[in-house]
């Protein structure tokens, strides 16, 4: 009966201490419940997917399948990626990569009537993204030359399609390409 009235007393004279009490209370529980059914899931879920991973890891080096740590392998991929961003041009090098198809073709003893060019925005890769479709007519060799100084180019280029056909004109023959080449669209 002697906590009754201490209790008694304590609300009779300020009832905001009881009131935060209660609260406090209500909200310690509140946090309790949420530790024990959601973070503590998650977090069994992630420890058990670390275990797993890491018994991937353990596995692969057994096996001989990987020689060096992931945290090495990830560190260098990191670094190669930005290399390879920092290697692509920023969109206004389009010019300059004509240029330079045109003085390939020239040097090869070809000429080029007309490059027609297709952009397409990569939004999530942050590229920009041209196809470039054109035809030369030549010897063989000329041919030969042509392609193979397009693919030692510094530029990054790929050859999507090739189409070689006998020209009307004697033993010339014609080449139809199409590429695709990519630029930053920032810095």
């Amino acid at each position: 009966m002697a906590r009754e009235t201490v209790w008694q007393a304590i609300w009779r004279i300020d009832r905001k201490i009881p009131i935060a009490l209660a609260v406090l209370l209500v909200m310690n529980l509140a946090v309790y419940f949420y530790l024990t059914n959601v973070v503590e899931k998650e977090a069994d879920q992630l420890e058990r997917k670390y275990i797993s991973q890491q018994s991937e890891v353990r596995k692969a080096e057994q096996g001989g399948k990987l020689t060096e740590s992931p945290l090495v392998v990830f560190a260098r991929g990191s670094k190669e990626l930005k290399e390879f961003r920092e290697a692509i041009p920023t969109k206004n090098e389009l010019t300059g990569l004509i240029s330079e198809i045109f003085a390939l073709a020239e040097s090869s003893g070809l000429k080029i009537g007309r490059i027609s060019y297709k952009p397409e925005n990569l939004e999530e890769m942050a590229l920009l993204s041209y196809e470039l479709d054109f035809g030369v007519s030549g010897d063989y060799n000329q041919i030969k030359k042509f392609t193979f100084n397009i693919e030692q180019s510094d530029r990054i280029v790929s050859i999507d399609e090739m189409g070689l056909s006998s020209a009307p004109q004697g033993d010339d023959v014609s080449l139809k390409l199409k590429l695709t080449t990519y630029f930053r669209t920032s810095g």
